[in-house]
Formats: C-alpha cells, structure tokens, sequence
C-alpha cells in the first residue's frame, strides 16, 4: 500500500507541476494574439499567487477536515478546469480570472503533500517528489511547443487539460488509501493547532527561511515565466525554439532534484543546498556573456535548473528538524504563503522594470534575486543552528 501512495503523491506532484510552466512556454503567442503587451505576463501571476497564499494557510484545518485524498482531488481538478477555461477565453481579463481556481487548486495539494512527506519520508522520497513536480514543468513548455509549430497555443492547452484531468482521477481512486496512512499522521500534527500563527512566527530562524522561500520561489519564477520572452525579444529567438529551451530549464531542474534524491544518504541537504546556489549564480552569470546562440542558452538554462532543483525540496526536508515535528505542518504552511508570495512579487516587479527599461534587465534581476535567497539561507543556518546549540 506505501509502494502504491508514494507512486499517487509523485503523480499529484506532476499535476502540480503541469500549470506552472504554461504561460511562460506559451506567453510569446498570448502576447501576440490577443495584441497586448509583452509587460503584462505578471498579470497571470498575481492571482494564481494570491490564491495559492490563501490555500496554502488554509491547507491544514481544509486536509483535517476532507482528508488529503479528496483535498489533493478537487485541487487538481480545479486546476484542470482553468486550463480548459484560459484555451477557450479570447479576453486577456478572463485569462486573468483563471488565475483563482489555478491558485486554490495548486496551493492546497502543495503544502499538504510536502507536510505530509517531509514527517514521513526521507530526503531521497522529498527529493524524488519534486522531480516529479519536474517532470510536470518539463512537459507542458514541450507540449505547447508542439501546438505552436503544428496549429496554436490552445491546442497545447487543451492537451495539457486532458492531462491534468486523467491526473485528477488516479488521485480520486486513491482516496481509501489515504484514510490508515492519514489516521497516525493527523495524530502527531495535533499540538501545533494549539499555537498561534503571531507565536509560530517568533520561532528562531524562521523569518529568514521565510525570505529564503521567497526568493528561492521568485527566481525558479522569474526564469520560467519571462525567459522565452527575454529570448524572442532580445535575441530575437523564434517562439517555439524559446519554448523548447524552456524546457530544458525544467529538465535540469529535475534532473537536479533526482540526482540530488539520488545522493541524499551520502551529501547532506544543507550542502546540496550550498553546491546547488553555486551553480545557480554560475548559470545566471553566463547571461551576461555577448554570445547570441542556441545551443549557449540550452546550456544556460539546463544549467540554472540544475542549480535551482535541489533548493526547494531540501529546504522543505529540514523543517521538521529544524523546527520541530510538531510546528512542521504549520510552517510548511507559511513558507508555501512565502514562496507564493515571492512568485507574485518579483515578476510582477519584474514586469514593472521590463516596460521601462525593456528586457535587457532580465539577467541583472536573475542574479539579484538568486544573490538575495542564498544570502537569507546563509542567515538562516547560522541563527537555528545558534538556537540548538
């Protein structure tokens, strides 16, 4: 039965990942067709994040009540529905709307999933779970690559759509599953309601790694959402080439998480988190080279997911050590309203800076984004490791 759940969350975890990707693939051929700005991709972002902040903190009281099985069923479904709703809409203010069931759905299965994971799991499962939500991103840049080469960025839409929704009922016939897995579970997590969200709050080295996740969750955002545009309009890089690079940022991305599952016996989390920022800031540095190639960006992009893959997983691995088993459920809970928080806020400042000062600061904000996360981790270690000693 454990060999069974595993495989259902790892498939959850694709369905999380499949949406996140889709506007960034498809955004050049949006933009176009609709004869609107290239600016106005932060305005997909803002709702999905402000939603996915009020799933996140409602996740726990919502998987206490309705059980993770049927949370995680009716998050995915929400999510498919968007998807279908966005291929259909020929108003850019639809589109936008799309952005609240999109939020609901992915915020609600991604902090219980994690929360559920990380006190029950080792760092190789984490790792692995992530990979999945790899492997999700990954897809949908090449599908909608496809779509646009052969019809239009909606078929690549309605593709994904069938997707999430054959996803959404694995996860409906796993819901008997979950009720002995979740009993003994629900148990341990119980005392954390007793404290207040202000009390939580003040626990030692949690407001760094909370910045930690945002900036973590901007940069994996910002790459995702406004490369192919960076590409097409500086480079002048067809849609459907910036598309597919694209999805070779998502395949280092999980291949870095595999590997990192892969040797998690042997490299601890906060080293795997330290050898993977080095590359981050390696792989964004090569932005700044004068060499207009393909091939240069394939490389660049694979590289920087590499870089970015292990972060999240690892430092999700951690709370409970770091925290406590307890508070761990609780401040999942905060570090996903943070990590959103982050993926609404530096696009979106983003997008702001690229209408004035056009795309061309697409790499300065990369580097200051990923500079800002590692400096927050850095902080972090040393202030709970203070508090253990």
């Amino acid at each position: 039965m454990t060999t069974i759940l595993i495989a259902v969350i790892f498939t959850a975890f694709v369905g999380l990942g499949i949406p996140d990707s889709l506007v960034g693939s498809a955004w050049p051929a949006i933009y176009q067709e609709l004869g609107i700005s290239s600016s106005l991709n932060f305005c997909m972002t803002i709702p999905v994040s402000l939603c996915t902040i009020a799933a996140s903190l409602l996740s726990g009281k919502l998987i206490e009540k309705f059980g993770t099985g049927l949370v995680s069923t009716i998050s995915t479904l929400l999510t498919a529905g968007a998807i279908f709703l966005i291929s259909i809409s020929d108003n850019f203010i639809a589109m936008v709307l799309c952005g609240i069931p999109l939020g609901f759905g992915a915020g609600a299965i991604d902090s219980g999933l994690n929360g559920f994971v990380a006190r029950n799991y080792s760092a190789r499962v984490m790792n692995f779970l992530h990979a999945s939500y790899g492997v999700g991103v990954a897809v949908s840049p090449y599908l909608i690559a496809l779509a646009i080469e052969k019809y239009n960025w909606r078929t690549g839409y309605r593709i994904v759509f069938f997707v999430q929704l054959a996803i959404t009922i694995i996860i409906a016939l796993s819901i008997p599953l979950w009720k002995k897995a979740e009993k003994k579970d629900v148990e341990k997590v119980t005392e954390s309601r007793k404290i207040s969200t202000g009390e939580l709050l003040k626990t030692k080295g949690l407001s760094p790694i909370l910045l930690t996740f945002f900036f973590s969750c901007a940069t994996e955002f910002l790459f995702g959402s406004w490369m192919t545009t960076f590409l097409v309009t500086q480079k002048e890089t067809l849609k459907e080439t910036a598309a597919k690079i694209l999805t070779t940022y998502y395949v280092g991305l999980t291949s870095g998480r595999l590997i990192s599952g892969v040797i998690s016996d042997k490299l601890k989390a906060k080293n795997a988190i330290a050898i993977a920022y080095c590359i981050q800031i390696f792989a964004a540095l090569t932005l700044f080279i004068p060499y207009n190639n393909n091939i240069f960006y394939v490389v660049t992009a694979f590289l920087l997911g590499f870089g970015v893959g292990p972060v999240f997983p690892n430092l999700t691995h951690l709370t409970p050590s770091n925290f406590g088993y307890e508070k761990s459920q609780r401040i999942m809970g905060l570090q996903y309203a943070a990590s959103s928080s982050g993926v609404m806020a530096i696009p979106f400042t983003y997008g702001l800076l690229s209408s004035v000062f056009t795309h061309k600061i697409f790499p300065f904000v990369l580097i200051a984004a990923i500079s800002a996360s590692c400096l927050c981790a850095v902080i972090s270690k040393k202030i709970i490791e203070k508090a253990k000693a």
